[in-house]
């Protein structure tokens, strides 16, 4: 509830529901609280450039406020960016005018230039400070030291938020807005972990410790994940874990991933016992910045329930130079090249990667240049009537017959599966796993097919 003529509300952040014990900053109480999202890897690096463009302070005993209301003003104390912009550490001075003021809830936010409302875009949210009163005339300072910052190449909207208490218990809107701006130019590879304490809270026995991505080289499409998970309840449970890629600055990224492992799933795990979990390899999405999410579920009687889930990490890729695009890790067999060789024929490169003899069919499926971005929420195509078979270790290029080059159809899907000989099936040998669109999937891409 702003004032007259301003936009609604932004909310606290979640971080305000679990304080930690208070401590004294000037002549007012501050309750630290726990960061939303926020990178714990101390050598983290995500190459920023802040670029203070909206306002102009000084650093001396009077900094020029920012935001002035009747019964409230707030200036800029301190705001210094150190370690090419990974870490910003801001401080900020609210001052009383004629009467008290206070309780107080003070946040800022990181969302993408011109992002409205800021809050609801926000890519970044800072820990809650509580301050209990400001005396008239009197001031009190509020921190933020060495803050770390997760964000992509862009340009980012800074803005602070005051929240004063209410007679009914409530907390509403009192001043704030755009204090700065962050200009990251240059792209950076993405290597950081992040630990508990910015996960937010769980909703089951299984709880995240920490998860990590490594990526070697800024925009590298190969990148490693890792993460280490625990049973923090009672009772032995079984877990099952999944990474997720989705577009960045997505609101649900579980919704529809461009890129998902499948579910790994962990039995018996005991109370308190942990496990982690390792993948590395290349992504196959096309050029562009992309979110990074771990999702953790636990099984309760037939059910599974979600228990935790992280912050999402942007990662940035560069060109896809395989001209493979694939929806996830492959499972034994991987497509790692493709080549067009006429129109409606490509040839793919096979790695097998078990070190066991393979027997797969091949399912096609032709894709319009509008599901370009779409293709992988869709079930695989028809099946081919060729059987393939690759030796243990074996690499071998195959031509592969694809959608004719009509109705503006551009990419082919190309799904490899199983045969029922590969699965301990009782039928024939040659009887490929996947019928109508269901059954297990050895690999799942998309290639350029048509001009």
């Amino acid at each position: 509830m702003f004032g007259s003529g301003s936009p609604a509300a932004p909310p606290l952040p979640i971080s305000e529901l679990a304080a930690k014990p208070q401590v004294l900053l000037g002549s007012s109480p501050i309750t630290d609280l726990p960061v939303n999202v926020r990178n714990k890897l101390p050598g983290f690096a995500v190459g920023l450039v802040l670029v203070i463009s909206l306002v102009l302070f000084a650093f001396g005993n009077a900094p020029q406020p920012v935001f002035v209301e009747p019964r409230i003003s707030v200036s800029i104390a301190r705001l210094v960016v150190t370690e090419g912009g990974s870490r910003v550490d801001l401080g900020i001075r609210v001052s009383a005018r004629e009467h008290p003021i206070g309780p107080l809830k003070i946040f800022w936010t990181v969302a993408f230039a011109g992002s409205e409302p800021p809050w609801e875009a926000a890519e970044f949210t800072s820990e809650t400070r509580t301050v209990e009163l400001v005396a008239p005339a009197q001031s009190v300072e509020v921190l933020w030291p060495t803050t770390e910052l997760l964000l992509p190449r862009g340009v980012h909207d800074v803005s602070l938020w005051v929240h004063e208490r209410e007679n009914g218990g409530d907390f509403r809107h009192l001043t704030g807005g755009s204090i700065g701006r962050i200009d990251r130019a240059e792209p950076r590879p993405t290597n950081v972990r992040i630990d508990a304490p910015t996960f937010g809270p769980r909703s089951g026995p299984g709880a995240l410790q920490f998860v990590g991505v490594e990526q070697a080289a800024a925009l590298d499409q190969s990148i490693e994940l890792y993460s280490l998970v625990r049973n923090a309840g009672n009772e032995k449970i079984t877990l099952r874990f999944s990474w997720l890629i989705n577009r960045y600055r997505l609101p649900d990224p579980w919704r529809d991933p461009l890129w998902k492992t499948d579910w790994i799933e962990v039995a018996d795990v005991n109370p308190g016992a942990s496990v982690r979990f390792d993948w590395g390899g290349p992504i196959g999405l096309p050029q562009g910045t992309y979110g990074i999410s771990t999702w953790l579920q636990w099984r309760e009687g037939n059910d599974w329930i979600h228990s935790h889930s992280s912050p999402v990490i942007p990662v940035e890729i560069g060109t896809n130079s395989s001209g493979v695009e694939r929806r996830g890790p492959p499972a034994g067999i991987q497509i790692t090249q493709a080549e067009l060789l006429r129109p409606g024929t490509v040839s793919i490169f096979l790695r097998e990667t078990t070190g066991r003899p393979s027997k797969f069919a091949v399912a096609l499926q032709g894709v319009e240049e509008e599901r370009h971005r779409e293709w992988a929420t869709s079930p695989p195509g028809d099946l081919a009537t060729d059987v393939y078979e690759l030796a243990a270790d074996e690499e071998r290029w195959i031509a592969i017959l694809t959608a004719e080059c009509v109705d503006g159809v551009s990419f082919a899907r190309i799904t490899l599966v199983p045969v029922l000989s590969d699965m301990g099936g009782e039928r024939d040998g040659n009887e490929p796993a996947l019928r109508h669109g269901e059954g297990p999937v050895i690999e799942d891409v998309l290639v350029k097919s048509c001009p």
